[in-house]
């Protein structure tokens, strides 16, 4: 928090800058796990169907549970890049994969379901099909975030007019009148915010909850009017 204080001879306003951080909690509507499919074959070509053939195995099973998958070639490092959240709990919840033959090929699925009852059963199914690495816990998150980032802004906004007319009581000024907002933060100022600790970043958001925490940092500007 950053006080400008004016003398009497100065006739500069009197401003006080607070870093606020909004919270918000979330139901949330989005659960997601990522596999690694992988085959082994003497050839590439052998190699190449039994991965099809896992492929439509786990399409099967996902449309049985009621969710949704999108499958792409590639491997465990290229999830890691694309999606570091999900990689790193598949890395968690990873188990040793034998795989046939030495010509080996890979894909990477990514199932969504719209509940933690779906997403729990599809997971369970998947993970008998041969070649189906072990897809680590399930994600939870928001299909649309707008709606709870705004619930955060609002609670960042009440948190920094609690801040401001406490200066102005303390100081003995008048009201305290709202002068200027920004969502631009530098990290410095989000670490004082939060008592050390980083906030909630919307790339980041992804949960192992059913609630998704959604919280956004702002720098409010008050003007502190002198009283009358």
């Amino acid at each position: 928090m950053m006080l400008a204080l004016a003398t009497p001879a100065d006739a500069q306003p009197v401003t006080v800058e607070i870093v606020a951080v909004g919270h918000a909690e979330t139901p949330a509507d989005r659960y997601e796990i990522s596999g690694v499919i992988v085959a082994g074959a003497d050839s590439d070509t052998a190699a190449a169907a039994l991965l099809a053939k896992r492929k439509q195995a786990v399409l099967d099973q996902v449309a049985a549970a009621g969710a949704n998958a999108v499958i792409r070639d590639g491997s465990e490092f290229e999830l890691f890049s694309s999606d570091p959240a999900a990689a790193m709990s598949l890395a968690r919840g990873n188990v040793d994969a034998k795989v046939e033959g030495k010509n080996q090929v890979s894909a990477i699925v990514t199932i969504t379901a719209p509940n933690r009852a779906a997403i729990d059963k599809v997971k369970a199914a998947i993970a008998s099909i041969p070649g189906v690495r072990n897809t680590g816990t399930p994600l939870s998150s928001l299909n649309d975030a707008a709606a709870a980032r705004r619930v955060a802004k609002a609670d960042a906004m009440v948190k920094a007019k609690t801040e401001a007319d406490g200066y102005a009581n303390r100081l003995g000024f008048g009201n305290a009148v709202l002068t200027a907002i920004s969502e631009k933060t530098d990290f410095s100022a989000m670490f004082q915010a939060n008592n050390g600790k980083v906030p909630a970043l919307a790339m980041f958001q992804k949960s192992t909850d059913d609630t998704v925490t959604t919280e956004v940092t702002l720098t409010v500007t008050y003007r502190l009017d002198t009283k009358r």
